[in-house]
């Protein structure tokens, strides 16, 4: 049996997002930063087949909503500076394939502290150390499931299992 044609594919993206920040001054040398950010996205994807008999239509629809709060205390004197803050992101997001076996829902918190440190030996010369955990989350193409043609010769498809990486980062300098 011959397989049926694409004939139409479609994305459509909707992203919403809203930040705001506030700084504290604590005397002359000390502050406290707080701050939040919300984004929203809607993703739509279809792919529409046909062949001699039959059409019919494939969806993907993945929402995703990602709030963060944070908390920043830093000081400085004449050798020593220093940065100590935290920050809360909460995930939740959800996608569904109408035909097909793939969904997937996200819903979790993470913590994501961090550390600056900075030491002036003498004028020209100082030491730093950064400490901090970060997240890497797959794109949203990344995750759809549906086939995407490139061109004649490359396909790209999704999977809607990917995973966000959390990394621990230090640095010194």
């Amino acid at each position: 049996s011959e397989r049926p044609s694409v004939i139409a594919q479609d994305r459509i993206f909707d992203v919403y997002a809203f930040k705001t920040d506030y700084v504290h001054p604590l005397g002359k040398r000390r502050q406290l930063e707080m701050g939040m950010k919300t984004s929203f996205v809607y993703s739509e994807n279809s792919n529409d087949y046909r062949d001699a008999v039959t059409q019919e239509t494939n969806l993907f629809d993945y929402r995703e909503n990602v709030t963060a709060l944070y908390l920043t205390y830093s000081a400085t004197s004449e050798k020593l500076s220093y940065q100590l803050g935290i920050r809360g992101e909460y995930t939740y997001g959800k996608g569904e394939q109408q035909f097909g076996q793939n969904s997937l829902k996200k819903n979790y918190f993470n913590p994501f502290p961090s550390l600056h440190v900075d030491y002036k030996f003498t004028k020209n010369h100082n030491l730093s150390l950064g400490i901090n955990k970060r997240i890497e989350r797959p794109g949203f193409e990344s995750l759809n499931p549906l086939i995407r043609i490139i061109n004649s010769k490359n396909l790209q498809q999704g999977n809607p299992a990917l995973r966000s990486v959390l990394a621990y980062n230090a640095d010194l300098w």
